[in-house]
C-alpha cells in the first residue's frame, strides 16, 4: 500500500500515488484528493494559522494518476483575508482549478446561532462490506454509514476518516481531510443507477463556520435532480462535536449510450 495520496516531486510538481484512483477508470482519480490538494497548495500562500472557511473547486476534465504540475496566484492578500486562485495542471492541460478563501483566526460571539448535534454517533463498523465496487481511494478512506448504503438509492448519512497523508509523510491539515472525504456525498446520496446514467460532479464548494476538531467527518447529503441533465448535492457536515458548515455539488446527468 502507498504511503500517501500524493508524492512531492521538485517545486510545485506532484506524484499521484494508486490511493487517488477513482471508481470509473484505474488512471483517472477521485475527485476528493483533487480537492484536497488544490486545499494544500492553497494554504501555502497565508501564513500557517490561517485558515480556509470557503474553498470552490472547478473538475475541468478527468484528472490522471500520475505527474501533476500546480500553480498558485494570490489575487488579493490583507492582513485578515486573502483570496487565492489555484491550478491542476497535467502536462500542458488544466484538469482543475479552486477558488479559495483565507483568513487569519479571530474571534467571534459564540453560541450566537447554535449548530445541531451530529444526526447519530460515530457506527462500530466498516461499511465497505456493502460496496459493489473497489477502486483505489477506498483504501486510503474508512467510511461508515449512519443512513443509506452504496447500494440504495436516495439521502445518505456516513461518518469517514482519511487514513493516510495527503502529501509525502505529514498528516492532512482540516481542510483538506474534509475535502478528501466530501466528494462521496454524491455517491452516498445517489438518485441514478450508474449503469443506467452518467453521473458527474462539476464542482465541489465547501463553507465552514468552525474548523474541524476530530479527524472523523460526517457527510449528511442529498442529491435532487431536475428534468434538463442537471442536479445538486447538498450537504450537511459535522465531526464529533457537531455541525461544521455546508458543501454543494453540481451534477451533470445524462443517459448512458449501450
Amino acid at each position: 500500500m502507498d504511503a500517501a495520496l500524493y508524492e512531492p516531486l521538485d517545486g510545485s510538481r506532484y506524484r499521484a500515488t494508486r490511493l487517488t484512483q477513482g471508481p470509473w477508470r484505474e488512471d483517472q482519480q477521485h475527485g476528493g484528493p483533487v480537492a484536497a490538494l488544490l486545499a494544500h497548495v492553497a494554504r501555502s500562500a497565508a501564513p500557517e494559522d490561517w485558515v480556509i472557511p470557503q474553498i470552490t473547486v472547478d473538475y475541468l476534465s478527468p484528472v490522471p494518476v500520475g505527474e501533476l504540475d500546480t500553480a498558485c496566484e494570490v489575487v488579493k492578500k490583507g492582513r485578515r483575508t486573502a483570496y487565492v486562485l489555484t491550478e491542476l495542471a497535467a502536462g500542458d492541460r488544466t484538469v482543475a482549478r479552486a477558488r479559495t478563501w483565507l483568513a487569519a483566526p479571530g474571534d467571534s460571539p459564540g453560541g450566537v446561532t447554535p449548530p445541531p448535534e451530529p444526526p447519530a454517533p460515530l457506527p462500530a463498523e466498516s461499511s465497505y462490506g456493502r460496496a459493489r465496487f473497489r477502486f483505489g481511494f477506498q483504501e486510503a478512506v474508512e467510511l461508515r454509514f449512519v443512513a443509506g448504503s452504496f447500494r440504495g438509492m436516495g439521502p445518505g448519512t456516513a461518518w469517514g476518516q482519511l487514513r493516510v497523508p495527503l502529501v509525502g509523510d505529514a498528516p492532512a491539515a482540516p481542510i483538506e481531510r474534509v475535502l478528501a472525504l466530501g466528494d462521496f456525498a454524491t455517491g452516498i446520496s445517489a438518485e441514478v443507477e450508474r449503469d443506467q446514467y452518467t453521473y458527474s460532479n462539476l464542482d465541489l464548494s465547501v463553507h465552514l463556520y468552525r474548523q474541524p476538531e476530530t479527524t472523523w467527518t460526517c457527510l449528511d447529503a442529498v442529491t435532487i435532480i431536475g428534468h434538463a441533465g442537471a442536479g445538486v448535492c447538498r450537504t450537511t457536515l459535522f465531526d464529533e462535536q457537531g455541525a461544521l458548515g455546508q458543501s454543494t455539488q453540481s451534477l451533470f446527468v445524462a443517459a448512458l449510450r449501450h
